[in-house]
């Protein structure tokens, strides 16, 4: 069985940056210290659809192999698996919290230089959007945010 992954203070908001010329992000401090907390500060990058981003500190991502491993579901364990590893790799901040996504990550997200990215937290990792993605998300929630915080409040969100 998998062991729980530590609670840690999750960064808030959401935060837009531009690549830079070698298609790196510069992470907000306040990621970088969440990031930087964990004992393993190497981050699984990756992406499930093609079209949006997951960063996830090393401990959630071996959480969810665990999972995975351990899943009754074995043909969607095998293509999460499979998916996670074909469009990402690991990688770790430079001393200027600035983080190089790897190769089949960019080329996956055609991520290239001046490129507007966006963070959230979202259980424990971060949910990269690009521009494309975030309009598309907003188009979707927009509609649908009063009521859905509406059912959360009548089940006890303060």
């Amino acid at each position: 069985m998998s062991e729980a992954v530590p609670k840690k203070l999750l960064p808030q908001g959401m935060y837009a940056g531009k690549l830079d010329q070698q298609v790196r992000l510069k992470i907000p401090s306040d990621w970088a210290n969440y990031f930087n907390s964990w004992e393993d500060k190497r981050l699984f990058c990756t992406s499930f659809d093609e079209r949006n981003g997951l960063i996830y500190p090393m401990e959630v991502w071996q959480s969810n192999l665990d999972f995975l491993d351990n899943s009754e579901d074995t043909e969607s364990s095998e293509v999460v698996t499979f998916t996670a590893n074909k469009n990402g790799g690991t990688a770790t901040m430079d001393p200027q919290n600035r983080l190089v996504f790897p190769a089949n990550l960019r080329d996956a997200l055609k991520l290239s230089e001046g490129q507007t990215i966006y963070l959230y937290c979202h259980r424990g990792h971060a949910e990269m959007l690009t521009e494309a993605g975030y309009q598309a998300r907003t188009n979707i929630t927009a509609p649908l945010a009063q009521s859905a915080a509406d059912k959360m409040r009548k089940a006890g969100m303060k």
